[in-house]
């Protein structure tokens, strides 16, 4: 949006002098030889011109670096997140191998991991299994 507004601006201030000098050389040709130079009469408005353009190009780039520097936040705000996420989830999982978190069925298992409890029980339910034949 704003950098059509640019644009445009760009191309009325182009109209306008195009106008202007056309205008200048119109009337230098009506004039007699006592009458204005083409350069006195233009050095005005090109200068108005020139100082309205640095200026809007001035804006323009504050306002797209302002704009890259607000998207460089979001990203890392985003990764931060992902990289907490991730640390979360490998917290858990390697408390729940040395026995310290939560079991799925969320009973409180000693210093027994729940992986050497679910192998144990399973050795177990093998060996009776082996018993009832």
């Amino acid at each position: 949006m704003f950098t059509i507004i640019i644009i445009a601006s760009l191309t009325f201030s182009f109209a306008i002098m195009l106008v202007m000098i056309l205008d200048a050389s119109r009337r230098l040709t009506s004039f007699s030889a006592t009458s204005r130079s083409a350069s006195e009469i233009l050095e005005p408005a090109i200068s108005t011109t020139a100082y309205g353009l640095i200026r809007a190009t001035r804006q323009l780039i504050k306002y797209l670096f302002l704009r890259f520097l607000m998207f460089l936040h979001t990203l890392a705000t985003f990764g931060r997140t992902i990289l907490t996420q991730i640390e979360r989830r490998f917290s858990l999982l390697i408390d729940a191998v040395r026995g310290r978190g939560q079991t799925p069925d969320h009973r409180h298992r000693g210093s027994v991991s729940f992986f050497l409890e679910q192998i144990k029980d399973y050795k177990e339910e093998m060996a009776r299994r082996a018993n009832l034949r």
